[in-house]
């Protein structure tokens, strides 16, 4: 009897204390969580016996009589003492957000809940819920992530004061998540005024972090010398050349990332070309030739410095090999890819175009090659100029002389998706896959073809019959096959080199598209890691997801926040801290004119 009178008397002294802008929840009236009589003394306790609970934790009884610079005179009430405490209040929303009671933690905030959230920077729990006006959902989201960082409940929360008897507290929640959160002095109860979260291991770095990397895209990440630290080499321009003015090249950075730290090795500007009449149009780094420990392989194109109204010259591609040298870019040469190609292919095409596909070790104890798409044109053709079909080539430096290790034209006009395996370590040599689009079905053509090179000679065999949708092929369970993550259309798969589904997994009904993907194993888990868009074309959203287990068992999820309306312009993925996890390396972007807008490494 003496509990439920204490109980009936707390409640009273709520309903009169607290302020008239929220509702008193039925649980704090009827705590209608206890399983018993102990448990429901247990929650009055927290309330009602402040000075035990508080100096458990070497805090004391904050006075009332100060006033907050967010508060008005109106708000206050002359009491000696707040019936609830700044800890107590932060205690008793988390136990709510725990035990999703929406009311109680309305109570406990300053402005109505949902406002409170929107308001706030909470970044481990997904908006989408708030969008939709699914405010349980977006809190349930919330307690679902915290099992993905290895937290129970919010219970082992510690809870700090790093400004004594001020209104900012910090929450740390194991070694993954932390909050950090202000509150306010609402008559007679310190109620939360936002809150803000920091997931430990995600570092987002803007580009002015990166001291001048702003606004360039990830272009390659390799450990070029096998020391360890990690280079990256990033590109790309402030904006989109419309023909007015000189023509703009390719800005460039090459950065070091070791021990956690990024140093720049170096920088160009956009504005700043490496020769007068070329602009730099993309590229590659790699150990291409030997006695150079850092080879960029950059496609130049001839600069058009002209008014758009004025005919400029034919613009010509180039493949040049630089050298990064005393911290400048110093140039090697020149590969003569249009004679090496027109060579092996005896004059029946004309090459036209290239794009560089990647720079990859494709052959054991060897340096890396050049993979190229070629655009090819008939050389017989001189009624329909505009018929070019594709090819790709394999270019490889040997005895001192550039040359096409391997290539393969189309015969019907296929289209090529190449996709390389996950190398293993720096000195292991990947195979390449590529899909052939065949516009006719009735025709020989089509399906996945897979490409190595062993003892000595180069294979090229039919692996799938069908064209798939191949997002990334790696090894994933170490027993020296190749697996490979496809997209349907509707779901994810990884098959085997067999055709047996060994893994599936649904995803957001709305994907438009998946850009980015990686399939490997790291500390022994085995991890899919993809970037989604999502939602619809004028405003989508980018998120990356992960999933990671053992023998498959691939359950786990983690989202990333919205990335933006124009979404992820590149993804990266490997361990560069070797700590058995690996770090997600994106560019994404508001801008479409501006695809290196912003820069995150993630490591969930």
């Amino acid at each position: 009897m003496l509990k439920r009178l204490l109980v009936i008397f707390i409640s009273a002294a709520l309903l009169t204390g607290c302020s008239t802008e929220t509702d008193i929840p039925p649980t704090l009236q009827d705590p209608v969580q206890a399983d018993s009589d102990e448990e429901e003394a247990r929650q009055v306790a927290v309330i009602n016996q402040p000075t035990e609970v508080v100096g458990n934790n070497g805090w004391s009884i904050i006075p009332a009589g100060g006033q907050s610079e967010d508060q008005s005179e109106d708000q206050q009430q002359p009491q000696s003492n707040v019936l609830l405490n700044q800890e107590q209040a932060v205690r008793l929303f988390l136990e709510a957000w725990e035990q999703n009671d929406l009311e109680k933690m309305n109570m406990l905030t300053v402005q109505p809940l949902e406002d409170f959230f929107k308001q706030s920077d909470v970044s481990f729990a997904s908006y989408q819920y708030l969008d939709n006006g699914d405010l349980a959902g977006f809190v349930r989201d919330g307690l679902a992530r915290l099992k993905d960082y290895n937290i129970d409940s919010f219970t082992g929360a510690q809870i700090e004061n790093p400004l004594p008897n001020r209104e900012r507290l910090t929450v740390s929640m194991g070694d993954y998540l932390n909050f950090n959160i202000m509150l306010v002095l609402d008559r007679n109860m310190w109620k939360l005024k936002s809150m803000e979260t920091l997931v430990n291991g995600i570092e987002v770095a803007e580009p002015q972090d990166w001291d001048t990397l702003g606004q360039t895209v990830i272009y390659d990440l390799k450990d070029m010398d096998g020391d360890g630290s990690y280079e990256l080499l990033t590109m790309g321009s402030w904006g989109e050349w419309e023909g007015i003015g000189p023509e703009p090249s390719k800005a460039i950075g090459i950065y070091n990332f070791h021990d956690q730290n990024v140093t720049k090795l170096y920088f160009r500007d956009m504005s700043n070309r490496l020769e007068d009449q070329r602009v730099v149009i993309e590229g590659g780094m790699g150990r291409v030739m030997e006695d150079h420990p850092i080879m960029l392989v950059l496609i130049e194109k001839t600069a058009q410095d002209n008014l758009a109204v004025v005919d400029g010259p034919e613009a010509e591609q180039y493949i040049s090999l630089y050298a990064l040298e005393d911290g400048d870019l110093e140039k090697i040469g020149e590969i003569d890819w249009k004679s090496i190609i027109s060579d092996v292919l005896e004059n029946r095409n004309i090459p036209e175009w290239i794009e560089l596909l990647g720079v990859r070790k494709l052959k054991e104890d060897a340096l890396e090659s050049l993979v190229l798409r070629v655009g090819l044109k008939d050389s017989h053709d001189v009624v329909n100029d505009n018929r070019v079909s594709e090819g790709i080539f394999v270019l490889s430096y040997n005895n001192g002389d550039w040359s096409t290790d391997w290539y393969h034209v189309d015969t019907f006009g296929e289209y090529h998706t190449v996709v390389f395996e996950q190398a293993g370590t720096h000195d292991h040599a990947v195979k390449m896959y590529y899909i052939e689009d065949s516009p006719d079905d009735e025709k020989k053509g089509g399906g996945v073809y897979q490409v190595y090179h062993s003892d000595g000679k180069w294979k090229d065999t039919r692996l799938f019959s069908d064209k798939m949708d191949i997002k990334a092929v790696g090894d994933m369970n170490g027993d020296g096959d190749n697996e490979f993550l496809v997209y349907d259309g509707m779901m994810l798969k990884v098959y085997s080199s067999d055709g047996e589904v060994l893994w599936s997994t649904n995803i957001p009904k709305d994907t438009k598209e998946i850009p980015y993907a990686w399939i490997g194993i790291v500390g022994g888990r085995q991890r899919v890691i993809t970037a989604l868009h999502t939602g619809d074309y004028e405003e989508w959203t980018s998120r990356i997801y992960e999933w990671k287990g053992k023998n498959f068992d691939l359950r786990n999820s983690w989202s990333s926040e919205p990335l933006g309306s124009d979404g992820i312009t590149a993804m990266k993925v490997s361990d560069l801290d070797k700590d058995g996890e690996p770090e997600i390396l994106v560019n994404y972007t508001n801008d479409y004119l501006i695809w290196g807008q912003f820069f995150k490494i993630l490591e969930p």
